[in-house]
């Protein structure tokens, strides 16, 4: 069995300047400014034009924020949790309840072993 690792991922992990960049120079810039339907055919034609690397980092930054943001709200739902326990819920929530107990019984025989 391969060693499984929980790691911590933060907002624009990764790709920071160019999500930032991508989003400073097109959707900010366009908001307010267009309506809504030439804003998504703006937004279309820029990832289009966009090459497969900048269209993978952007998904990847974003992402990394959308699990960010949903771990910190579930910690936020449960302050006197440890972070393992946060990590652990997440999982379940997000991939069920049998993974999470898996890693839980794998945690656990890693601590007593």
């Amino acid at each position: 069995m391969g060693r499984l690792l929980l790691r911590r991922v933060h907002p624009w992990e990764g790709s920071r300047r160019l999500f930032r960049s991508a989003l400073e120079s097109t959707t900010w810039a366009l908001c307010g400014r267009i309506h809504d339907a030439e804003w998504e055919a703006k937004l279309l034609d820029l990832l289009r034009e966009a090459s497969v690397a900048r269209r993978f980092a952007l998904a990847d930054a974003l992402t990394n924020t959308v699990i960010s943001l949903s771990r910190r709200a579930l910690a936020k739902q449960r302050p006197l949790e440890s972070e393992r326990e946060i990590l652990l819920e997440w999982v379940g929530l997000h991939y069920g309840r049998d993974l999470e107990y898996e890693l839980r019984d794998f945690f656990a025989q890693a601590r007593s072993g």
